[in-house]
């Protein structure tokens, strides 16, 4: 409906933005989703995600993104044919689920994903901090 391809996180940070009162552009950067450690004091990374509602794939893709405590806007295309012929435009061509993006740059699918993770190199495209180190 009016709210096409944005997930409750972005829905209801978007609507919180109203309900404080404010319309500072502090205000809207705070209400915006941000990738990584709280404490990161680097600038967010749009992680996008344009699943199917019941792909395991892109299930599994959102639940190590949710472990790591990722927050992604999610573009449910399974009757968003705007969002899905923007997924095939910007993924030159692919049509299955999921297709993942971080910082407007195609990774791929939950596999590419799994490969970035058990290279070392995930959390560093996420712009996520090494948690814990030596005290």
């Amino acid at each position: 409906m009016g709210y096409s391809g944005l997930g409750s996180t972005q829905i209801n940070a978007f609507m919180g933005r109203f309900s404080a009162g404010s319309s500072s552009p502090q205000a809207t950067a705070a209400a915006m989703p941000t990738s990584g450690d709280a404490n990161n004091d680097a600038p967010p990374i749009k992680v996008e995600i344009y699943s199917r509602r019941f792909c395991a794939d892109s299930m599994r893709a959102k639940g190590l993104l949710d472990r790591k405590r990722v927050q992604y806007n999610e573009y449910l295309i399974d009757n968003d044919h705007l969002n899905n012929s923007a997924m095939v435009q910007r993924s030159n061509g692919r049509t299955a689920t999921p297709q993942i993006f971080v910082a407007a740059r195609h990774l791929g699918g939950f596999s590419e994903l799994m490969e970035l993770e058990s290279a070392g190199e995930l959390d560093g495209m996420l712009g996520i901090r090494a948690r814990g180190g030596a005290a």
